[in-house]
C-alpha cells in the first residue's frame, strides 16, 4: 500500500495542512494567525495559520496543537487578559522563522505575521541532494518542523532521501527522527522502507512495538508494505503474542491479516485445536470461519 504525498492532509490528529503549490517564484505571503482556547491542556493552544501568496488561487492552511513554549516571546499573561491586549511571538523553525503581531484575550487572539526563510536551510537540502525549496516550500517545511534531523535519521536508517514534498509529510504527520530510529531498529530486515512507507506507517499507527512482536513469530525479511496492511487491519503486538503462547512460528505477514479480516481470535483458535488434537494452519483457521470448524476431535 502507497500513500500519495502530494495530498498532505492529516485528518483527526494533531497537525492539519492544506497547500496548493505556488509559482517557483512566489512573492511574500500574506499570512494571518488565529489563536482558540485548548480545552484540555493550559499550557497549549489551537494554533492556526492562513497563508497567501500573492494569488486567490494559492493559498496554505496550518492548524495544530502548539505548546506556549514553542511561541517564542509571548506572554501568557497578556494572553489571558480579560480585554484586547497587544501580544507578539514568533515560531522559530530550522526552515525559517515566522514572527506574528496582533491581539488576544481570554487565551484567544488573531493577528497577521511575516515569514523570514532560512537560507542556509535551503542551501544544505540543495547540498544533501533533495531539492532547493523555495519560499512557500520553506514555509511549509517551517510549518511541519521539519529538519537536519530527519535527514539524519533516515541516512543513517540507510533509507532513500526524500523529495520536499515527502520530508514536508513526514513532519505533518509525526514521523520524528526518534521515530524513524525507532521503527528502522526494531526490524532491520525491513523490506521497501522509505518516506512514504513511514507515512503510511504514522497515518495507521505502526509502532516498533509491532514489528518486534512480529519478529518474536517470523525473522524472515518482511515488505513494508506488509506492515502498513497488518496495522490497517488490526493486527496488534498483543494478537501476536497470543499466537506465540499458542505455538505459532513463522507465520508471513499476510496470513496474519487474512486471520483479523476473517474474525480469527485466540479464543476461536483454542476451540478448534481442542477439537482437532492438531494446531491448525492459517488457512485453515480462516477455512474454519468461513464454512465451520468441520474437524473432529481425537
Amino acid at each position: 500500500m502507497r500513500i500519495s504525498i502530494p495530498a498532505v492532509v492529516l485528518a483527526a490528529a494533531a497537525l492539519s495542512a492544506s497547500i496548493e503549490p505556488a509559482p517557483a517564484a512566489a512573492a511574500a505571503p500574506a499570512i494571518t494567525w488565529s489563536i482558540e482556547r485548548e480545552a484540555r491542556r493550559d499550557d497549549q493552544v489551537q494554533l492556526t495559520l492562513r497563508a497567501r501568496w500573492g494569488s486567490r488561487h494559492h493559498n496554505s492552511n496550518w492548524s495544530s496543537g502548539v505548546a506556549l513554549s514553542e511561541l517564542s516571546g509571548l506572554d501568557p499573561r497578556r494572553l489571558a487578559a480579560p480585554a484586547a491586549t497587544p501580544v507578539r511571538f514568533a515560531l522559530l523553525r530550522e526552515a525559517g522563522r515566522i514572527d506574528c503581531t496582533g491581539t488576544a484575550a481570554r487565551r484567544a487572539g488573531r493577528g497577521s505575521c511575516g515569514f523570514t526563510p532560512d537560507a542556509g536551510f535551503a542551501a544544505d537540502l540543495a547540498r544533501r541532494g533533495v531539492g532547493r525549496p523555495n519560499a512557500d516550500r520553506l514555509f511549509a517545511l517551517a510549518m511541519s518542523n521539519v529538519g537536519r534531523g530527519h535527514l539524519d535519521a533516515l541516512a543513517a536508517a540507510r533509507l532513500p532521501k526524500p523529495s520536499l514534498e515527502q520530508l514536508t509529510a513526514l513532519g505533518i504527520h509525526g514521523a520524528t527522527p526518534g521515530y524513524i530510529r525507532a521503527i528502522a531498529a526494531a526490524y532491520p530486515r525491513l523490506r521497501g522502507l522509505d518516506a512514504e512507507n513511514l507515512v503510511a506507517f504514522r497515518i495507521h499507527g505502526v509502532t516498533p512495538e509491532l514489528l518486534r512482536a512480529y519478529a518474536s513469530l517470523n525473522e524472515r525479511a518482511l515488505a513494508a508494505d506488509d506492515v502498513t496492511a497488518m496495522a490497517i487491519h488490526g493486527v496488534t503486538p498483543a494478537f501476536i503474542a497470543e499466537l506465540s503462547k499458542l505455538g505459532y512460528r513463522r507465520i508471513p505477514a499476510s496470513d496474519l491479516v487474512q486471520m483479523r479480516i476473517f474474525g480469527v481470535t485466540p479464543a476461536f483458535i483454542r476451540s478448534v485445536h481442542a477439537r482437532r488434537g492438531a494446531l491448525p494452519s492459517a488457512s485453515e483457521l480462516v477455512q474454519a470461519r468461513l464454512f465451520g470448524d468441520r474437524g473432529r476431535a481425537r
